[in-house]
């Protein structure tokens, strides 16, 4: 698979996410993205992080279960929080204790809906306007229960957000390999100078997710 096809559709994307959390957390954001591992389920597994928050996404009929957005648990914790106006201080003492509760749950599932319609903007934008999508099922990732994910190959790409305050924190797009096809298929991605800027100004801000 040639993933590098796909890098001006997920500068799109990656630049309506950081919006999208910007305006969330209420403080600047740097974003920056790559790509990540590719291949069968095993071959994924080091960005299936424990604890981080998954949403299943699909796209209506087209795919079940060929989209799957991961936040870490950390950056779950802080958009919650953020959501659900929480004092700073009490966002990092539950940081700090790794405490993601019942609110906090339901907040970042409400978080994941807004993602999954920044995505769809994208796809529309770039693949097909009559692309629908629709927030499946959400859990925290356990790396030893993979049963979620089809047994199919994968393409991924990961990013580190960065929030004053500090915060770090990474996510992941997960997408089937039928589904990443019919994608390159159908669109029309192509890259405008804006996006070139954009991801040059995030140029050396990567790093290694989870770490």
């Amino acid at each position: 698979m040639e993933e590098g096809k796909y890098n001006p559709l997920m500068k799109l994307l990656f630049k309506k996410l950081k919006v999208l959390l910007r305006d969330l957390a209420g403080v600047n954001v740097v974003l920056s993205f790559r790509k990540g591992p590719e291949g069968k389920v095993d071959e994924i597994k080091s960005i299936l992080w424990d604890g981080a928050f998954a949403s299943q996404i699909k796209v209506e009929n087209r795919a079940e279960n060929d989209l799957w957005f991961l936040i870490e648990k950390t950056g779950a914790i802080f958009l919650s929080g953020k959501l659900l106006l929480m004092p700073q201080n009490s966002i990092e003492e539950a940081m700090a204790k790794d405490d993601f509760n019942e609110s906090m749950v339901d907040a970042q599932r409400e978080i994941c809906n807004m993602i999954t319609g920044a995505i769809g903007d994208a796809l529309r934008e770039k693949v097909d306007k009559t692309l629908h999508l629709i927030l499946g099922e959400t859990f925290t990732v356990d790396p030893a229960n993979t049963s979620f994910l089809p047994d199919q190959e994968y393409i991924s790409y990961t990013a580190n957000v960065k929030a004053a305050g500090p915060v770090t924190f990474s996510m992941a797009l997960i997408v089937g390999d039928k589904l990443a096809q019919a994608i390159l298929k159908d669109s029309t991605i192509g890259e405008t100078p804006e996006e070139e800027e954009t991801e040059k100004a995030g140029a050396g801000l990567e790093k290694k997710p989870g770490s």
